[in-house]
């Protein structure tokens, strides 16, 4: 409700009220219009509400107000109508003789103001939803169209809701429509379960934002963000850490929340990784930016999971060596749990407890030996305060069939630990699909030495235990006299031998 105030003046004479400085002509007024009669002595609030009404002059019918003090007992507020009074019509203030002031003496005679209120700017658009913002200022979203009812027939339908939409403003400076601010044209648009879908896809995210989402398909949607002023609606952009920048981002969860200090979360399912990954933006009011914001660098998101993991892999196998050698007679987990709590997670620690118990320490069963190859495959998931994720990959070898690995790492105490490992194996949909230059490098670290020639490339099938086998691309390489080939999908690494 938007209040703005109209003074009417009324002086006391010779122990009688009068009027002097009353403005006689018509007034155009918003719907939400409070009026402050103003007196020179202080007067009953009883005798006011008997003394003062108001009606509308179009149907000649009272209208129901209530009336307060302001910030004296000389000044009496006229408050609107519960609903606001109605556009574009005409009321009439009435003040009678029986107004009194506080020592009792009575008005000597009467008074009137009439006014009008304003034509409704939204008067020929259907409001179908809306958004409280800062201020008292409020979004709509405006429709030409009445939204269409919901029944059991349509509630689950995917037929558009046929209309054209707008954007309205309403706030201290007045109503205005406005056109979705886009930097290209785009066909707003809804389904016919309107309001299931309207409230998802045109939402608040807090007093100064909010997001319109448009669908990219059954699961994904394309959010763009909006920045609200009393004065205007603003489109906000996206600036990633790769340096590229959007109107919108993707989503797949409409998860997109306020945090403090002009932060905001973005949660969204990744179906490859089958996780939801979470991003941080930081909003620039000034240049209209969401930013998103990292909390480690690539070269320490490396460092802390390799710190994690090779710790656990030193303290867990150093014990089971220790048991193998008749250091201990039995293998006890307990033992180590103090030890690997700087590294891991307690889900993470209660996760390799059975594997402590069946791993086989004297034959080829491994656990946390993974040889990553960061160069070669690096790809981070979730780069958040608390907790980051990212991809990386173990190429083939003689003891491991290589894949991908994703390592998530939390910030627990200060202090970045280790807290989940997911492996996914290469197959012929996904693989490394290394370049020539890349399977040099690859070529390189298996025989410790650079300067390795490319001399041409062959077809080879992969052979999968458990799955479908595949053809992949085969670079060969020499270096001494000694021919070394590398299989583009799995990153193996072979010695010719004549």
């Amino acid at each position: 409700m938007y209040k703005t105030y109209v003074t009417i003046f009324i002086v006391l004479l010779l122990g009688s009220f009068s009027v002097v400085n009353a403005e006689e002509s018509m007034e155009t007024v918003s719907a939400e219009k409070e009026w402050k009669v103003e007196f020179n002595t202080p007067v009953t609030l009883e005798s006011a509400e008997e003394a003062i009404s108001l009606r509308n002059t179009e149907t000649q019918q009272e209208v129901s107000v209530t009336m307060s003090y302001g910030n004296k007992k000389s000044i009496v507020v006229i408050n609107p109508p519960d609903q606001g009074y109605t556009y574009d019509t005409t009321y009439s203030i009435q003040v009678s003789d029986e107004i009194r002031s506080t020592g009792g003496v009575k008005a000597e005679n009467t008074f009137s103001k009439d006014f009008v209120v304003e034509k409704d700017t939204f008067a020929s658009w259907h409001s179908v939803r809306t958004l409280d913002m800062k201020n008292e200022t409020v979004v709509h979203l405006l429709a030409d169209e009445p939204a269409p009812e919901v029944t059991e027939d349509t509630e689950n339908r995917f037929d558009e809701y046929d209309a054209t939409f707008k954007l309205g403003l309403e706030s201290s400076s007045g109503k205005k429509v406005m056109d979705f601010p886009f930097e290209e044209n785009k066909n707003i648009s809804f389904l016919h379960n309107d309001r299931e879908n309207i409230e998802s896809l045109f939402r608040k995210i807090d007093d100064q934002v909010f997001i319109y989402s448009e669908r990219a398909d059954s699961s994904l949607t394309e959010d763009y963000a909006f920045y609200v002023t009393a004065e205007d609606i603003k489109p906000l952009n996206f600036s990633f850490e790769d340096g590229n920048t959007s109107s919108y981002i993707l989503n797949t969860l409409g998860a997109f929340e306020s945090l403090e200090g002009n932060k905001y979360l973005q949660s969204t399912y990744n179906n490859a990784v089958a996780k939801t990954l979470r991003t941080v933006y930081e909003l620039d009011e000034e240049t209209l930016t969401f930013r998103e914001v990292s909390a480690l660098t690539d070269d320490e998101i490396e460092a802390k999971a390799e710190r994690g993991y090779k710790n656990a892999h030193r303290i867990i196998y150093d014990d089971l060596l220790a048991v193998h050698n008749g250091l201990y007679e039995n293998r006890d987990y307990s033992r180590i749990k103090e030890e690997l709590q700087p590294f891991l997670t307690d889900s993470m620690i209660t996760n390799l407890e059975d594997p402590y118990y069946s791993i086989c320490v004297a034959c080829d069963s491994l656990i946390l030996s993974s040889d990553w190859s960061w160069d070669i495959h690096k790809n981070v998931l979730e780069n958040t305060p608390g907790r980051v994720i990212v991809e990386t990959a173990e190429t083939t070898g003689n003891l491991t069939s290589g894949g991908f690995d994703t390592i998530t790492i939390i910030k627990e105490n200060g202090a970045w630990k280790l807290d989940a490992l997911d492996h996914q194996g290469f197959d012929g949909d996904r693989n490394l699909d290394l370049s020539a230059s890349e399977a040099k490098t690859v070529a390189g670290h298996y025989v410790n030495v650079q300067g390795m020639r490319y001399v041409g490339s062959s077809k080879e099938t992969v052979n999968v235990y458990d799955g479908e086998n595949y053809e992949t691309t085969v670079y060969h390489f020499m270096y001494n006299g000694t021919e070394y080939k590398v299989k583009a999908a799995t990153g193996k690494v072979d010695q010719v031998f004549e």
